[in-house]
């Protein structure tokens, strides 16, 4: 091996590994870190983001959004809500012209406040 083909090799293994602990493999994994919550102390972003994977995967948006890739911030539109946001597939940007999906997380009790679509 070169040092740009061993180079290459670590890289892709770094960023396999990497990801091993944040992305879940299938709908019964995600399932089952939504068992872990635990919303006595409110919900934290992680929380906010499992809980909206799991709302993703019951309302059939799975196959439209990069359920895996998410980020979070406050919302602007709901008080006291984690804003989690999916990038869309490219199918969907190019078939609809949504580019994201938001579901509004309660901070508080971890209900979901509103779903909205956007594109931009």
């Amino acid at each position: 091996m070169n040092a740009a083909t061993t180079l290459l090799f670590v890289f892709w293994c770094v960023l396999l590994l990497g990801m091993e602990g944040t992305m879940a493999k299938s709908p019964d994994d995600y399932r089952a870190k939504l068992q872990q919550v635990n919303l006595s102390d409110g919900a934290s972003k992680e929380e906010a983001i499992v809980i909206a994977q799991n709302y993703l995967l019951r309302n059939a948006y799975k196959d439209g959004y990069k359920i895996s890739r998410p980020r979070v911030n406050d919302s602007t539109i709901v008080k006291d809500c984690w804003a989690v946001v999916f990038p869309t597939t490219w199918s969907v940007k190019l078939g609809q012209g949504l580019k994201w999906l938001e579901v509004d997380v309660d901070k508080t009790t971890g209900e979901i406040k509103s779903v909205g679509w956007g594109p931009s």
